[in-house]
């Protein structure tokens, strides 16, 4: 009998401890008067962004030191815009080596990207041509789009359809428009539409041929002073090379 109640004393006192426990549980998870507050998040994530059609570019990354730097490209016409330098608490800032101008350059990050907006629009003119500007919308680059990942699938289409593995070499290719469509500049998707669209024609996919060139198809058939009319001196060319291309392979394709 005493053995019986010494254990159930013991029991008894470990029913206290796990009691003693949880209340002290229970108090540790009441809200604090003063709870701490979380770190911010960096307003301008680092990574690459594009403009829809790829007329302007941001890379944002950080030094070895921590800094958050900032380098922005345009072409807006015949107008290009070059911007690099230090981002603080979702500004951008760089100065004219000439002048001593500061641009002031505002990000705001989106769920598409960051908006670009100058904020110092006459100081950041110096870092433009005469009608340069980078204001827009510019989209975080999908994965499989950024530029060193469209030359290497560009080049390996490239080898695969010099050995006549078009199958393969369409399957290489053709994800680049559904992806990147949105990112890519119109010499970039001009020149891939063309060849996916000549590859679509080797293993006979011809109404597919044609849908991939659909977007050139009115200006196939008209005349080329009236396609370059519509663009820039400085494009003008680049495009009508396009269009000549489209031509050829709309014919091919509608045979």
């Amino acid at each position: 009998m005493t053995k019986r109640r010494y254990v159930t004393h013991v029991v008894s006192g470990l029913s206290a401890v796990v009691l003693f426990l949880s209340l002290a549980a229970e108090v540790g998870a009441q809200p604090e008067d003063h709870p701490p507050k979380s770190a911010a998040s960096d307003t301008v994530p680092p990574g690459k962004y594009t403009t829809e059609a790829g007329w302007g570019n941001l890379s944002i990354s950080k030094t070895k030191t921590g800094t958050t730097i900032f380098e922005l490209q345009s072409t807006t016409g015949e107008d290009v815009c070059h911007i690099q330098g230090a981002v603080i608490n979702g500004e951008g800032s760089a100065t004219d080596s000439e002048n001593g101008a500061v641009c002031k350059v505002k990000f705001t990050k989106t769920d598409k990207g960051i908006d670009v907006l100058a904020d110092t629009p006459k100081e950041c003119s110096g870092f433009c041509g005469a009608n340069g500007g980078f204001k827009g919308q510019y989209l975080t680059v999908p994965e499989g789009c950024s530029s060193d990942e469209v030359d290497k699938a560009r080049s390996n289409f490239k080898k695969l359809y010099l050995r006549k593995d078009y199958k393969t070499a369409l399957v290489t290719l053709q994800p680049l428009l559904k992806k990147c469509t949105a990112t890519l500049n119109f010499i970039d998707l001009g020149d891939i539409r063309n060849d996916v669209a000549i590859t679509q024609y080797k293993v006979g996919l011809y109404s597919e041929c044609i849908d991939t060139l659909n977007p050139y198809v009115v200006d196939a058939g008209r005349k080329d002073s009236e396609v370059t009319n519509d663009w820039p001196p400085n494009q003008a060319a680049d495009y009508l090379k396009i269009v000549k291309s489209s031509r050829t392979n709309i014919r091919l394709c509608t045979k």
